[in-house]
């Protein structure tokens, strides 16, 4: 009696785990036919209205394109452009940073038409010039002090005024840049600014 419980309950849990893993694989066939029958004709359906929405979504997507110191609204925020300057260094006398090639320097506002807070960054920037995308980068921004923008909250019917740096090669065309503004982390409510020159 004693050599039968030796091993304790193990035996026969080891048991009961082969025989739900048996009759899982062998019991559910009949119901993944039918299961994969109804996949495939819900896939068909989400397919149709995928199309659907695609044809919707491409109509919609048009972005709006304004020039410097007009106001551009993606979705209850009104982003504006005023100026745009250039400075191989920027910063202070004691804490600076120099350019790898120019700064090019845009002051800009946004406002917050909405009914909840906003948080904005310079990093929700881009400048798109002779084919090539540049980003601005947050680490400059520091830099800038007040005229910073990172990370700030704009609440409800408040506007913030600040500077978005960009690292460009010295003497860039922009005769076809844009500034592409985005809302939000992920981009996807977007706009375009036209600051050629």
């Amino acid at each position: 009696m004693k050599k039968v419980f030796k091993f304790g309950c193990l035996p026969i849990i080891i048991l009961i785990v082969l025989i739900a893993i048996i009759a899982a694989i062998t019991g559910g066939d009949d119901s993944n036919s039918s299961s994969t029958t109804s996949e495939a004709n819900a896939d068909e359906s989400n397919q149709n209205d995928s199309d659907e929405s695609n044809e919707e979504e491409s109509t919609e997507d048009v972005e709006e394109t304004v020039k410097m110191g007009e106001p551009l609204d993606v979705n209850d925020i009104i982003f504006t452009v005023s100026d745009l300057t250039t400075s191989d260094t920027i910063g202070n006398d004691f804490i600076n940073e120099t350019a790898k090639g120019e700064f090019l320097l845009l002051s800009v506002s946004v406002e917050n038409t909405r009914s909840e807070k906003l948080t904005m960054s310079s990093d929700y920037f881009k400048l798109i010039a002779g084919g090539a995308t540049y980003e601005s980068d947050v680490t400059y921004s520091i830099y800038l002090e007040d005229d910073s923008i990172i990370y700030e909250d704009i609440n409800p019917g408040l506007t913030l005024n600040g500077v978005v740096p960009f690292d460009v090669p010295p003497g860039l065309d922009l005769s076809d840049a844009v500034i592409q503004v985005q809302t939000g982390v992920f981009g996807t409510e977007t706009g375009e600014i036209d600051i050629a020159q």
